[in-house]
């Protein structure tokens, strides 16, 4: 049975909006400087964090099982208020280096910034959503904490998942270089 919080149309649409104003974020990053869609894929980002910021202030606000959950969370846990406060703040933050490279599209540092803070609100939110949220309690009125172990469970498998990561970029880019060259010759 799945967490209280995970009970809702917005969990999906939330996870979906914040993935792709990350994705908008790499392609401002990527853009060249005098690239004439870059003020379009940043009204995109925009865009994209306005309705973000819209989904998760309805589902929070909601008279939902996964509203209320959310919201005696909150209440009752510190680490969820700290985690909300980030959320505002990294939403805030980019759309804030969003209008300023809109303004002065030249400028890598801001660009470089504002893919760094539109990242980190999407691994925030889904580090509170799909890791922190395990210490809501499922079926008693505990407070159950989760700490992160070092070993094989923990940061260890992380590291290790990042490893398989670059093995399936190097098997792809390896295959579609060879499918272009057999191409290429025959």
């Amino acid at each position: 049975m799945a967490r209280p919080i995970w009970f809702s149309y917005a969990f999906p649409v939330a996870m979906f909006l914040s993935a792709l104003q990350a994705c908008f974020a790499l392609m401002i990053v990527a853009a060249r400087r005098d690239s004439a869609r870059l003020p379009k894929i940043l009204w995109g980002q925009i865009w994209t964090l306005a309705a973000l910021g819209l989904v998760v202030a309805m589902w929070v606000s909601g008279d939902t099982l996964s509203g209320t959950a959310i919201r005696r969370w909150i209440t009752v846990a510190l680490s969820a208020k700290y985690y909300a406060a980030g959320w505002i703040a990294l939403w805030v933050l980019t759309l804030l280096f969003c209008s300023l490279t809109l303004r002065h599209p030249l400028s890598q540092l801001r660009r470089v910034l504002l893919v760094l803070s539109a990242l980190a609100l999407c691994w925030l939110m889904r580090w509170t959503l799909l890791i922190q949220v395990q210490t809501v309690p499922k079926f008693n009125a505990q407070f159950n904490p989760y700490s992160l172990p070092g070993g094989t469970d923990g940061w260890l498998a992380i590291l290790g998942t990042f490893g398989l990561w670059i093995a399936l970029l190097i098997i792809i880019r390896e295959t579609l270089n060879g499918l272009t060259r057999r191409l290429q010759h025959g």
